[in-house]
């Protein structure tokens, strides 16, 4: 009778042992399944950015040739380009020269009598005309990114008819 029990006890002991081998090696494998998937993504995350960063690049390079391009067109058609007055990695923007327009005399004589120009500049305006409109170039990468504040202030400046 005490053998079978002391038989019996092995017997429990062995099979608790056995359970606990199981969930070890389930935890083990679990562990190293779950240490498996986080590799995995950290590598196709990886991938990913590895992609990304080439879109960008081709992205960039086509964007700049296609700039250059327009540039070249617009000065063929005799459309002379000022340099930019934005040229950041996210945005480039450029105005032709611009197009001279005929001022009507009423008009110099308003803005003379206005004090809003010289009597030098309103000669100016009327043997020369004025400066009537641009085009711009312009190409924007990763979307929209806000204004140059700097550029655009300093190309009304530089695009000032009273110059």
């Amino acid at each position: 009778d005490n053998q079978v029990k002391e038989m019996r006890e092995k017997q429990d002991k062995l099979n608790n042992e056995r359970r606990e081998n199981k969930m070890r090696e389930k935890e083990m494998r679990e562990k190293h399944d779950k240490e498996e998937k986080e590799e995995k993504e950290r590598h196709e995350k990886e991938m990913r950015d590895k992609q990304d960063m080439l879109d960008n690049e081709i992205r960039e390079k086509r964007a700049k040739e296609e700039n250059a391009a327009a540039q070249a067109n617009l000065e063929a058609a005799e459309f002379p380009v000022m340099p930019p007055f934005t040229d950041l990695p996210m945005l480039k923007q450029a105005f032709s020269t611009a197009e001279i327009w005929p001022v009507a005399p009423e008009r110099i004589d308003a803005l003379v009598s206005a004090g809003s120009i010289t009597s030098a500049e309103a000669a100016r305006f009327r043997a020369n005309g004025a400066p009537g409109s641009h085009l711009e170039i312009l190409q924007r990468w990763d979307g929209f990114k806000g204004f140059n504040k700097t550029g655009v202030s300093s190309i009304i400046r530089d695009t000032d008819a009273r110059k």
